[in-house]
């Protein structure tokens, strides 16, 4: 678990964007549930869908039922992240399971965006699901089917059988 704590001279607490918040997948490792040390959390993503998803999965993360019982300021924007125009630097940026979504003329955009909205003093978390070597377009399908196949053995044998596990079948089947 990650512990976030207050920025140099923040007395209001950190700022956290969430770039291609779709799964959201990384807040379980962070320490969310100490409000004093959090202002503000924005979700951004592409897709409609997923940022539903990433809406009510923030709340029982958070423990909350709703924006208003948060605390926490959460925005969720509908935006493409490479160019995304945030109002404020933020102390911390997730991006999970993201970079591998922006296509590779985008990459080095996205990742100029990440910096300019990047306190100085802030981090950056990107987090990737890796697969084996592929030599092929065959041997590609095989290791990220493999890859997924794996993930979704490891959320059952955890007992976890909700949205979770359907997204990584559907994923997958992308």
């Amino acid at each position: 678990t990650f512990s976030l704590i207050h920025a140099k001279n923040n007395l209001k607490g950190i700022t956290i964007l969430d770039f291609c918040c779709g799964t959201s997948s990384i807040l379980e490792h962070f320490d969310l549930h100490n409000n004093n040390q959090i202002y503000s959390i924005t979700g951004v993503d592409i897709s409609k869908e997923y940022l539903d998803f990433a809406k009510a999965k923030y709340f029982p993360i958070l423990g909350y039922q709703s924006f208003t019982d948060a605390g926490i300021r959460l925005d969720f924007v509908q935006h493409d992240a490479v160019n995304y125009l945030h109002k404020e630097k933020a102390d911390a940026i997730i991006c999970s399971s993201a970079y591998h979504h922006i296509e590779d003329e985008r990459k080095l955009l996205f990742l100029a965006n990440v910096k300019k909205h990047l306190k100085n003093e802030g981090i950056a978390v990107f987090c990737e699901n890796f697969i084996r070597d592929f030599n092929n377009q065959e041997s590609y399908f095989a290791a990220t089917i493999e890859f997924y196949d794996a993930r979704i053995r490891e959320l059952i044998e955890m007992g976890i059988t909700d949205v979770r596990l359907q997204l990584l079948e559907r994923v997958k089947q992308y």
